[in-house]
């Protein structure tokens, strides 16, 4: 089996949160303690203090027309 990692957020990053439906940009982090304030990707009021533990994160593999990464 393949090492765990540990994936801290970053002010960018598309993220999903448990209990909270759609896909979020983190637009701020904070390590004490350790949240987030997230705001949805098609806008919307930001939500604060969401945990780290609670982030599922979103990787987009961009393809060009030949099918190139």
């Amino acid at each position: 089996m393949g090492k765990h990692t540990v994936r801290f957020p970053q002010k960018g990053d598309r993220v999903g949160a448990i209990g909270r439906n759609g896909v979020f940009v983190v637009i701020a982090v904070h390590e004490n303690p350790n949240v987030v304030d997230l705001r949805l990707l098609k806008g919307g009021p930001t939500e604060k203090n969401i945990p780290w533990a609670t982030l599922a994160f979103h990787f987009y593999c961009w393809r060009s027309a030949n099918g190139d990464m």
